[in-house]
């Protein structure tokens, strides 16, 4: 009766060890909220480059100061570091293409 409570244990240990399936979201089934995941899946470059511009301009129209003041005025916030896009280390289409059976 110990060794087989010892063996359940070991196996509940086990199983709350073992990582769970992946969750992947399938396309909409609606057709045209599905066609815009894949555009944005497979954004022409020429869109992508539009879409950095945009970006941009918009980090152009703030404030001309690198810091502004936050809170309570004590403290110091840097803009620039707030509205930065870091890249992705992987892409939502090589994600779901992974995936994919």
């Amino acid at each position: 009766s110990v060794q087989s409570d010892i063996k359940r244990k070991e196996t509940a240990i086990r199983d709350a060890e073992s990582a769970p399936d992946p969750v992947i979201n399938p396309l909409p089934q609606d057709e045209g909220k599905a066609y815009r995941v894949l555009f944005f899946l497979y954004m022409p470059p020429t869109f992508r480059a539009l879409a950095r511009v945009t970006l941009t301009a918009q980090q152009l129209l703030l404030p001309p100061w690198t810091f502004s003041r936050a809170g309570d005025g004590n403290k110091t916030v840097n803009v620039f570091r707030q509205v930065k896009v870091e890249p992705t280390k992987l892409s939502w289409s090589t994600h779901y293409n992974y995936w994919q059976s």
